[in-house]
């Protein structure tokens, strides 16, 4: 009982966002969990505390404690845990632009998910699977994947989730330089979206609308970047950081690519 309650403080803390806090309680519930030999809740513990590391930028960390977590799992063939695990393993992947290793893990991820039916679990790891396609430069397989996982979405009656893969769809197209696709794809998605989504299709948004040269160019100066990156998670800051990268490969603006490439691996080694 006191591990699940040190547990269920994290999760609070976590919707609170006071992650260092959230992290402090998930180990206390996994000191506890460890000490009476409950290996499931061990391994719930451990992938939590690898995505607070993740969003605050500790990606060493949050990819030990993945795989900690995933040689457990797998010990106990645990397909829920394993599929989950592998999902988050991918994400990180992606955060790093590790395409293949992404795609490795989304495909693993993907396999487990479909062993048992979660229909959740199958379109994370199909979204994941296709952002990783995405950038290795497969654009019809990524955009299958994706909509495999909006359809999920949609089937199973999660509007976030759908709309998370259609999000992830008009990434990709953005990525690939078809702005009107990604920009359709954006006219479909509601508006009850989570605090990440939404930050994530503001930025898609600046960047469509500064690459058909309407808006948003001061978004993405590396100065002004480099200022907004601290108030925001790694996931998103990164992402911002993408965006402007590929806007001024495409000559859209004249700003220091090398700058912006600095900047993003300063970012992802916890520097900025």
């Amino acid at each position: 009982l006191l591990a699940d309650a040190w547990n269920n403080m994290g999760l609070v803390r976590w919707q609170l966002g006071r992650l260092a806090d959230a992290a402090a309680s998930f180990e206390q519930a996994l000191a506890i969990w460890r000490k009476i030999g409950n290996p499931f809740s061990e391994i719930a513990a451990q992938s939590n505390l690898s995505i607070i590391a993740e969003k605050q930028g500790r990606l060493e960390e949050a990819k030990r404690r993945c795989e900690q977590a995933l040689a457990r799992a797998e010990e106990l063939g645990y397909l829920h845990g394993i599929s989950a695990i592998l999902a988050n393993l991918s994400n990180l992947e992606l955060l790093r632009r590790e395409w293949p290793a992404a795609e490795l893990h989304g495909s693993r991820s993907l396999y487990a998910a479909r062993l048992t039916g979660h229909a959740n679990s199958e379109a994370i790891a199909l979204e994941n699977l296709g952002l990783a396609q995405g950038g290795a430069g497969f654009y019809e397989e990524a955009i299958r994947s994706l909509r495999l996982a909006e359809q999920l979405g949609d089937q199973s009656g999660d509007p976030l989730r759908r709309d998370s893969a259609r999000l992830a769809q008009a990434w990709v197209a953005f990525a690939k330089g078809r702005q009107s696709v990604a920009s359709h794809l954006m006219e479909r998605i509601g508006t009850d979206l989570s605090p990440d989504l939404q930050a994530w299709r503001e930025t898609l948004q600046l960047a469509c609308r500064a690459s058909d040269g309407l808006n948003g160019f001061d978004d993405f100066e590396p100065e002004k970047i480099e200022s907004w990156q601290r108030g925001v998670s790694l996931e998103d800051g990164l992402r911002r950081l993408d965006a402007a990268i590929l806007l001024c490969e495409r000559g859209v603006f004249q700003h220091q690519v090398e700058l912006l490439r600095k900047l993003r691996e300063d970012r992802l080694a916890g520097i900025a």
